[in-house]
Parts: C-alpha cells; sequence; structure tokens
C-alpha cells in the first residue's frame, strides 16, 4: 500500500523520566561505580494511513553502573577529561545542541564514544563532528548552527538503548542529518521516528543473520554501515540522461527551499517496508543461501534475467522513446516521473511487487529498488555510474555491495558486463555516488577507466572497505 497522500495526525515522542539514581556507566576517566536500574521506552507514530511508519510501544528495563545524583555537566566533564580528540570537541559541540537536558541520553553518547573498543566509533565521531554542521552560506534559508547529525544521535540515544560499539546508531545520525537540515518541520518529526524504527530494524536483522551464519549488519565497517543506514537511495542530485538518477525531487534542490514531508517519503524508504521486504526474500528463495553473492545473482535475475538470458525479468524498462525524448512514466505517488527514475522504493515495492507486476523505470530505478532489497537482508548498497568518455555505449548505473566475509565491496557480474563484449576498451567516466554527510549532493569519486578495469575491481577482485572509503568520504 501506497504511504503518499498521508498525513502525520499524531506523533507519541519518547517520554523519559530522568531522577536521582539515573546514569550511565563510562569506563573512564572516573569510573562511577553504583548500580541503579532504569527504564526506557520506544516512541510510536499514528497515521491515517492504511501504511504507516509506526513501532511498536515497548519498555526495557537496563541495569547499568552509575552514580546516583549525575547530571549532564558531569558527562560532558568526563569527554573533557579524556583529553584527546575528538572527545573534547565533541563536549563542545553537545553543549551546542538545543535543550540538551536529557542526561542518560548524554550519558548514552559518552559510553559509546569513551567505552569503544572499535577504532571506527572514534572515526564516525570525527566525521560526524567535521560536517555535521551545516554551513549557512551554502542554503538559501536559515540552518541550524549546531551539529544537526549529533542532534540525530542525542534523540536516538533519548528514545533507544545503544549497544557498545554501536556503529549502526552513528551512522544512521551521520546520514540522516542532512534531513534535519534541509526538511520542514514535519519532516523533523518523521526522521526521529525513521531513525528509531531503522534502529530496530538493524537488531532484528542482525539477529536473523547469526541465526544464518552470516556476518551480522553490526559488524560492518563504517563505510558499509554507512551506506547501509542511508534511505535515500539514488535520490541526491538532478537525474536525466546519462542516468546519474535523482527522480522528481532531487535533493539539492533543497538547498534554496526547504524540503516538505511528501518529498521526504518518496525519497526515501520506510524502514516498514525493508521489514516487510526481508519476508518475502525469504519466501521467493533468495536467501536460501547465505552466500552474499548468491543472494546477489537471485535479486538481479528476478529483475533483469530477460537481459542475460535467465528467464523473463520482472522488469518494464523505461528511459528515452525512440526519439530520444524522456519516456514519462505517469502517476507515481501523484508524480509524473520523466526519463524512468523511478526511485520512489515504497511504491515500487507495494504497488507493482506486491501487485505482482514488474518493477518499472530505468536502471536508477532498478539499482535503487535492488539496494531496498539488499539492505532488507543486512546487505549494505551503493551505486555506480559509467559513461563513455569515447565510444557509443550508453551510460549505466547499478548496485554495489559489501561481501563482509571476503572484506570488499563487489556488483554483480553481468550487471558490470553490459557493453563489454562490444566496447572492452572505451574509456568510461566512472563515478561512486558519495554520502551527502557534508550536505553536497552532487559529489562523486570519479576517474577514467574502461569497462575491463571495472570488471577487475569489482568481480575479479573487490573493492576492500579502506580502499572505498579513501573513495568515497568528505575530505577534511
Amino acid at each position: 500500500m501506497p504511504r503518499t497522500g498521508r498525513k502525520l495526525i499524531a506523533i507519541l515522542l519518547l517520554t523519559v523520566f530522568v531522577a536521582a539514581g539515573l546514569g550511565y556507566w563510562v569506563l573512564t576517566p572516573k569510573t562511577p561505580t553504583e548500580t541503579v536500574g532504569y527504564t526506557t521506552q520506544q516512541i510510536s507514530l499514528t497515521t491515517e494511513s492504511e501504511h504507516t511508519r509506526s513501532s511498536s510501544t515497548s519498555s526495557t528495563v537496563s541495569t547499568v553502573s552509575a552514580a546516583t545524583t549525575r547530571t549532564v555537566s558531569y558527562y560532558l566533564a568526563l569527554l573533557e577529561a579524556n583529553g584527546t580528540a575528538p572527545y573534547t570537541r565533541l563536549a563542545g559541540e553537545l553543549r551546542g545542541l538545543p535543550d540538551l537536558t536529557n542526561v542518560t541520553a548524554v550519558a548514552k553518547i559518552t559510553y559509546l564514544a569513551l567505552n569503544a573498543t572499535n577504532p571506527e566509533i572514534k572515526e564516525a565521531f570525527e566525521l560526524m563532528l567535521n560536517f555535521g554542521t551545516p554551513q549557512a552560506e551554502d542554503f538559501g534559508y536559515p540552518v541550524p548552527k549546531w551539529n544537526a547529525e549529533l542532534l540525530g544521535l542525542y534523540q536516538l540515544a533519548e528514545d533507544n538503548e545503544f549497544q557498545r560499539d554501536d556503529t549502526i546508531a552513528l551512522s544512521i545520525a551521520i546520514v540522516d542529518g542532512v534531513f534535519r537540515v534541509i526538511g520542514d518541520e514535519q519532516v523533523q518529526s518523521q526522521v526521529r521516528l525513521d531513525d528509531s524504527n531503522m534502529l530496530g530494524l538493524s537488531r532484528e536483522i542482525a539477529k536473523w543473520q547469526e541465526q544464518r551464519k552470516m556476518v551480522p549488519l553490526s559488524k560492518l565497517p563504517l563505510d558499509a554501515a554507512l551506506h547501509w543506514a542511508w534511505r535515500g537511495t539514488t535520490t541526491m542530485d538532478a537525474g536525466g540522461y546519462w542516468a546519474f538518477g535523482g527522480g522528481p525531487y532531487p535533493l539539492q534542490t533543497f538547498m534554496t527551499k526547504k524540503m516538505p514531508l511528501a518529498a521526504y517519503l518518496w525519497d526515501t524508504v520506510d524502514p516498514n517496508t525493508l521489514k516487510e521486504m526481508r519476508v518475502d526474500a525469504e519466501k521467493l528463495g533468495w536467501t536460501k543461501s547465505a552466500n552474499i553473492d548468491s543472494i546477489v545473482a537471485e535479486l538481479e535475475e528476478y529483475y533483469y534475467g530477460y537481459a542475460w538470458g535467465k528467464g523473463r525479468g520482472h522488469w518494464e524498462y523505461h528511459y528515452v522513446t525512440s526519439n530520444g525524448d524522456s519516456d514519462t512514466i505517469k502517476g507515481v505517488d501523484g508524480v509524473d516521473v520523466e526519463f524512468g527514475e523511478v526511485q520512489n522504493t515504497d511504491w515500487q515495492y507495494y504497488q507493482r511487487f506486491k501487485k505482482r507486476l514488474p518493477g518499472v523505470g530505468c536502471c536508477v530505478a532498478e539499482t535503487a529498488l535492488v539496494d531496498a532489497w539488499l539492505k532488507s537482508l543486512g546487505i549494505a548498497c551503493n551505486s555506480i555510474v559509467r559513461y563513455p568518455r569515447q565510444g557509443g555505449y550508453i551510460g549505466h548505473n547499478h548496485a554495489i555491495y559489501y561481501n563482509p566475509s571476503l572484506g570488499v565491496w563487489k556488483a554483480y557480474n553481468k550487471q558490470v558486463e553490459l557493453g563489454l563484449t562490444n566496447h572492452p576498451t572505451d574509456l568510461q567516466v566512472f563515478s561512486i555516488r558519495k554520502l551527502p554527510i557534508d550536505y553536497r549532493f552532487s559529489s562523486y569519486y570519479i576517474v577514467d577507466v574502461n569497462l575491463g578495469q571495472i570488471k577487475s575491481m569489482f568481480v575479479e577482485n573487490g573493492v576492500p572497505s579502506k580502499k572505498m572509503q579513501e573513495w568515497i568520504f568528505p575530505l577534511s
């Protein structure tokens, strides 16, 4: 069922009771020793649409070591007493957040920072602190003076429990900072709910993966964790010819005007949709193997099998007409979509897949849908774009994915090989999309290579996580 047209009519925000006796344990320095219990409650959303982004309301009781009369200032002092970057700066930027009154939330962030055993936790905080505060001159309207990504982490801490070395919580807060900057008030409320649901979903998926002897989502390296957390798929910059994507609501257009809720819902996948998708993926047998390469092959061949002689496929291709004009698709959640850029994954799932209709659109749309299916299974995905620097082969956009068992990013071989037979040495402009961690939406790692070299990178060898981080992380 589509989520377009729905209105937010009630938001049950998290109620946190902070009294004497609440706090959170940090190992160093000045380790508190007293033990207390505290209660947290998950948030829920009610809307008038049939398809809602709601999470069940549940309470959990945890026992932690804590002092009996701690304050926000106490935990900020712990960060400052650590004396190392980025934690002294973290304390300062926490002070800059609006309404920093929730002691337990600040304690959880302090715990996450100071008790880390994974060095990528520090790297994630560095990304957040370096890029999370928007630059006023980049936007056509007033933007927050505080760190929007850190605000997201604070809200997640108010609404949820963190795990030690919780790269997923950090990643969700980092990648969704952009919506806290460009979104209107309705978007702000929806993002908070979606982030909480996404974190809860990550816990469910990790347990499911562990039962299947797969590497759990919680163990992904930072680059993969960030891409798993990103729900905006290929909607960042203006689209059109050469398959860069963007759809009717490219995020870069909201540098000059605030993003309304309708655009946010169109551009992002609902965590509850992802939950349903995993169930269907299992029913279709895509997960009969725990091997990620096999799962990706099953999924890609389901949609594009007709192109590779593997069945009839389930994709209705739309891009340009015979005279080169846009092949427009009418009425996608009330929007006419040019050049087949149907990156509305919820619509593709509920209005096409659930009704036994093929997916529809260009390669960018297929990439977005593959991204969502893989995300539902805890597999991190990004996209690559290639178009000819010389020669005649048309551009193409397809998914790449992280295989944690091998520690590399890969691509399905048939996607990479499109055009390879007839154009093996034609120079391609090869682009890997960067996430808008720094609130920039037209940012790519770009290099000139041929199709044979792309195959070597993503099929025959794979790209290691650290190399991908060099390519896609913003420069300080």
